[in-house]
């Protein structure tokens, strides 16, 4: 937005001749610059904390536990149960810490690989043979 509020500007004195007009631009566009990100982090963190206060969020934030087992996966957690069979997953990604098992664009199962560390090996195996990418 700055930017093109820079352009219009500049065209404008251009064709203007006025060079006084090229003032408000330079002023404003480094100010824009440096008060638009706080503002939208504010915004984000104030929006994320309003729906966080709103309700129970047990079942996103509490403890999950995820069953892998032939056909499908199971996540258990307080008041509800996710199962997805091995075939709507669609893709794999991970980190150092996590493994994200998306089943839709944006849900995923997240694995921490801690507790898979003798077994990593296996499981990333298994995951790419059941993941269909």
């Amino acid at each position: 937005m700055p930017l093109v509020f820079f352009v219009v500007f500049t065209i404008q004195v251009i064709d203007d001749g006025s060079p006084y007009l090229l003032i408000v631009p330079v002023v404003l566009t480094p100010i824009w610059i440096y008060i638009a990100p706080k503002r939208i982090t504010r915004k984000t963190l104030k929006s994320i904390k309003k729906v966080l206060e709103k309700g129970d969020n047990s079942n996103v934030l509490g403890t999950h536990h995820l069953t892998l087992e032939d056909d499908k996966l199971t996540m258990k957690y307080p008041g509800s149960t996710t199962t997805v069979e091995w075939d709507k997953m669609h893709r794999l990604e991970q980190n150092e810490d996590y493994y994200f098992l998306y089943h839709s664009a944006l849900n995923a199962f997240i694995i921490p690989k801690e507790q898979f560390q003798d077994k990593a090996t296996e499981l990333e195996e298994m995951f790419k043979l059941k993941i269909v990418s």
